[in-house]
């Protein structure tokens, strides 16, 4: 067996260097390698792509390196590299309104948005369930917001209808491997 033992925070951190993808554990503020963190904050290696659940606050865990602006990765990747479909279906919109912008992915053509500029982007797709993303603006992660539907509903079939639909979300999540 490997022995994954080190004698110090330091040496946990040999090899890492920017753009890497870090999956760091805890729940919250509990069991967060908080040490590891500070230490990551104050090498400055750039940025990074994080694995986490909500690994801290504001001034305390992954926030510390928020502030440093140091995971940017994951939205930034969302804007460079779209997915080209969602749950086997295909993204019809692009909707980023930190450029202002409406993509029709297919014809390629941009639309403005006139709305004040937010790090957020929405991904309609084919059957127009909605996905948007964006950075929380008090914790180190970011947020996902599912809008799905169903236009054969028919009051008497709520119950079947509200399960079909946790279950695209369910799928959903499962396809953006979140």
């Amino acid at each position: 067996m490997i022995n994954k033992k080190v004698n110090s925070v330091h040496e946990a951190l040999e090899g890492i260097s920017s753009g890497m993808t870090l999956m760091l554990g805890g729940f919250g503020l509990c069991g967060i390698p908080e040490n590891a963190i500070k230490e990551l904050a104050l090498l400055g290696l750039g940025e990074f792509t994080c694995i986490s659940n909500n690994a801290g606050i504001d001034n305390f865990g992954l926030g510390i390196l928020l502030q440093q602006k140091q995971i940017k990765k994951m939205m930034k990747n969302y804007r460079e590299n779209p997915p080209k479909k969602i749950n086997n279906q295909s993204i019809r919109f692009i909707k980023d309104y930190l450029y202002s912008t409406k993509t029709d992915v297919k014809s390629k053509k941009l639309y403005p948005i006139n709305l004040p500029k937010s790090d957020v982007i929405i991904f309609i797709l084919k059957d127009n369930s909605n996905i948007a993303i964006r950075p929380s603006g008090t914790e180190p992660k970011i947020k996902f917001y599912f809008s799905v539907n169903n236009k054969n509903f028919k009051n008497k079939d709520w119950e079947s209808t509200e399960k079909e639909l946790d279950e695209r979300i369910d799928s959903i999540i499962l396809d953006l491997n979140l």
